[in-house]
């Protein structure tokens, strides 16, 4: 009787302790998967129709009318403390911004006294930017990102360290002339050693600002006026960008070097991103026409992103996080592409000039500063991927389906050994 009542309860807690672990695996598996496309809003040049639109801005998990003012002035003072991107005040032509201020005219376009601040106060880098015939339709700004815009032209000005300004060009023989303030001076640099003949770069430099003025196929002169030195770009279907070197942001640690890759046409793209309270807030810049970055999915310790290019070579992808968002100080960082686990390294150098086209050759470094981290990602080959970038802890791993099984698993070996041992006793 004693031997038939213990069987029983023995079985009946393995029935349960079974059915548990079912119950336990279908929720890991979703949380796995991640959010999806989450539930939010691109800003700024989220379109990408007729591939003209580039560069993004905005939330994820969240729109700006749901999350309130008040959380999104909280996270765009944080990401700007983190020294990621902040957030434009545009009041009668004038643009106010956490690291770039400018004027602008909003019939023209014409952008005058294009200024990034350093830690010491504001330096003028552009006395003005012009793009002749610029008729401007539309003006948005959305967070960190400036929208100006017509049928078939896109200028994108972001409000972060590096002062990016972004024309993108759907006709032919646009130009954009840059008049440089007197306390700059400007160099045509040789061609770029990504083995693209047609690029072209202007090194950009005084008063402790060091950038560049890049386009992949557009004509480049330089010109010397009464008004001080042009650099006049002329570009058909095709972009130019002005990107400075942070030297104020404390997450750009090797920030010349990553300048240097770029001006060669080894880094494909960059984004900023931090997540508060579910909610994500992301600046994306892609530095190479044919090339796309965007953010899939977000939540706090797991980002999915997707990227592409026209062009195959394989190319470096950068990524900003704080360690609110992922961290791997106390948890091991795990970056994949397509599913495949990329290599890690601690020399930024070897991902910044990796070379190969085979799955193997992938490699990733992180660079940890003050709360945050730059990944910088090499991809050997490129058509369209898939990369994740996932914190696990160390009790992570029991969590998850494989893990959850494995319990049940060892569960139900204890059961049937305790089933055993009363047989036996009996």
């Amino acid at each position: 009787m004693v031997q038939t009542m213990s069987k029983g309860i023995l079985t009946k807690a393995f029935a349960l302790m079974f059915a548990v672990g079912l119950l336990a695996v279908v929720p890991a598996a979703v949380l796995a998967d991640g959010n999806g496309n989450g539930n939010g809003s691109g800003q700024g040049s989220d379109d990408r129709q007729g591939n003209q639109w580039k560069d993004q801005s905005g939330y994820l998990n969240g729109r700006p009318e749901d999350i309130g003012q008040e959380r999104v002035q909280k996270m765009l003072a944080q990401s700007a403390g983190h020294g990621f991107f902040g957030g434009f005040n545009l009041t009668d032509g004038v643009a106010d911004g956490r690291f770039i201020t400018f004027t602008l005219d909003t019939t023209s376009g014409e952008v005058a006294d294009y200024a990034l601040r350093n830690g010491t106060g504001v330096v003028t880098v552009f006395d003005s930017i012009q793009i002749p015939g610029l008729e401007v339709q539309d003006l948005d700004v959305h967070g960190s990102v400036m929208l100006v815009s017509n049928d078939t032209l896109q200028v994108i000005l972001h409000d972060n360290p590096t002062g990016m300004f972004h024309v993108v060009a759907n006709s032919t023989n646009v130009s954009v002339c840059f008049l440089l303030s007197s306390a700059m001076a400007a160099t045509l640099l040789p061609p770029a050693d990504d083995g693209n003949d047609n690029r072209t770069v202007v090194s950009i430099y005084g008063q402790g600002i060091l950038g560049l003025i890049a386009t992949d196929q557009g004509e480049v002169t330089l010109e010397q006026t009464a008004q001080g030195t042009y650099v006049n770009v002329t570009v058909s279907q095709d972009h130019v960008m002005f990107r400075a070197r942070p030297v104020f942001s404390h997450h750009h640690m090797h920030g010349s070097a990553l300048l240097e890759a770029i001006s060669g046409g080894r880094v494909a793209g960059e984004m900023s991103l931090m997540v508060m309270d579910g909610v994500a807030s992301y600046d994306t810049m892609e530095y190479q026409k044919g090339f796309t970055m965007q953010l899939m999915s977000a939540e706090k310790n797991r980002l999915r992103f997707m990227v592409q290019s026209e062009e195959h070579a394989g190319k470096v992808v950068v990524i900003n996080v704080d360690q609110g968002t992922i961290d791997p100080v106390n948890r091991e960082l795990q970056v994949r592409i397509d599913g495949a686990e990329v290599r890690m390294t601690s020399n930024p150098l070897e991902v910044l000039y990796a070379e190969g086209s085979g799955s193997s050759d992938a490699a990733c470094c992180i660079v940890s500063s003050e709360g945050t981290q730059q990944v910088l990602l090499y991809v050997p080959s490129f058509s369209t991927h898939e990369v994740t970038l996932t914190s696990v802890g160390p009790l992570d791993a029991l969590f998850t389906t494989g893990g959850l099984l494995a319990m049940a698993g060892a569960a139900a070996l204890v059961v049937v050994a305790a089933i055993v041992l009363t047989r036996r006793r009996g």
